[in-house]
């Protein structure tokens, strides 16, 4: 398939470090869906003016691709219908920009389609299958809920290379259809496997980390397609060192969204903000505990007032943690918690019980701070 060769490597020279051609391998091996049961959206970070627009006009050309515009996406029935009865995958602009309860209703639904979901809706109970997957662009992209169903590709100015040439073929898709349908499930998933341990084992990401875990299988996704493309066009595995290029982009998202993939941090960024706007209500005091200085607060006061907030109603709403058991148990498990027990102290002549002591030394480490009184930091307490 020489159209396919040439396609690849076109993609590959406009941009280094496999940076465009990581959306080309995502957006094609999205058909691989069928037969590994899930496939994760995508994200493009770039810098200003880097070509991402330019990039997806490319894809659109070569893929028979639809991007939809802000415009396109304003209602759920539009966003619905846009990721029904196919595999393709479609891409949605600049969602940040649409009312807050149209981004939750498209999270919701980029959530139930990372994998692939028949649901009926309407009065007429319409059958949908919900599958196709989603390419997110736009200066900001809502998706902290979404990190562990993400893959992303990073433009920067230092990787542009050389635009392609106005007469690249489209790709054979068709073709490649007929390809992937003459593949054995049960040889695809072999492969998978083994692709996806040695994800695992070039990942930066400890073996608790669930959410690396998970991340590591997507990436692994896109380069059990990368195999199958070269199969197709005739290329080695090698061309382009796509996989070193793959792993790099994945430890990299890997760890810049250690914290965002913790539904506690979010909570406490939350409370810590509202604190240092003299907005939280509820008693907390700042002490030495164990010989670290804590912040002092109780779980179940955090999850009231963000519940009962007004202007903390959608966060409320779009947080995966509605719990107070569940969140000091998520603080404990991340380590920022000093000692096993809780703690009592005198806050404004009231007695204080079943406070949780929580380190500021701990969550400056998860890109956590909150201001504290003069007076403790001329007595050294901090």
């Amino acid at each position: 398939m020489s159209d396919a060769r040439r396609v690849i490597t076109a993609y590959q020279e406009t941009f280094k470090q496999n940076a465009a051609t990581i959306p080309l391998v995502w957006a094609l091996g999205g058909h691989l869906k069928v037969l590994v049961g899930f496939w994760p959206h995508m994200t493009i970070q770039a810098d200003k003016g880097v070509g991402k627009s330019t990039l997806i006009k490319r894809l659109e050309r070569t893929l028979a691709f639809t991007m939809f515009s802000a415009q396109s996406i304003q209602t759920e029935f539009r966003l619905l219908t846009s990721i029904s009865h196919t595999s393709h995958p479609v891409g949605w602009e600049e969602l940040s920009a649409r009312r807050q309860d149209v981004i939750d209703k498209a999270v919701g639904m980029l959530q139930e389609n990372y994998q692939y979901t028949v649901t009926r809706r309407g009065t007429d109970m319409t059958e949908y299958l919900l599958s196709a997957p989603v390419m997110l662009a736009g200066e900001d992209v809502p998706v902290r809920s979404l990190i562990g169903k993400l893959i992303r590709t990073t433009l920067t100015h230092g990787k542009r290379g050389p635009l392609m040439p106005e007469d690249l073929p489209r790709f054979p898709v068709r073709q490649w259809l007929e390809f992937l349908a003459g593949l054995g499930k049960r040889d695809v998933l072999e492969h998978y496997r083994l692709i996806r341990e040695k994800c695992l084992a070039n990942s930066r990401a400890s073996g608790t980390d669930n959410g690396a875990l998970r991340m590591a299988g997507n990436y692994a996704a896109v380069g059990l397609a990368w195999r199958y493309l070269c199969e197709f066009a005739g290329m080695d595995h090698s061309e382009g060192d796509f996989g070193r290029d793959l792993l790099a982009e994945m430890n990299g998202h890997i760890g810049e969204t250690s914290a965002d993939r913790e539904p506690w941090v979010w909570i406490m960024e939350t409370v810590l903000s509202e604190i240092d706007g003299g907005n939280y209500k509820h008693p907390y005091t700042f002490d030495m505990v164990d010989g670290e200085f804590c912040i002092l607060l109780r779980t179940g006061h955090v999850m009231d007032h963000i519940a009962h907030t007004s202007s903390l109603r959608d966060k409320w709403n779009g947080l995966p943690v509605k719990s107070d058991r569940v969140f000091k148990k998520q603080l404990h498990s991340a380590g920022v918690v000093v000692g096993e027990k809780e703690v009592e102290r005198r806050i404004f002549t009231r007695r204080v019980p079943y406070l949780t002591p929580v380190s500021m030394r701990r969550l400056e480490g998860f890109g956590l701070h909150v201001s504290v009184r003069d007076d403790l930091v001329r007595e050294g307490l901090c």
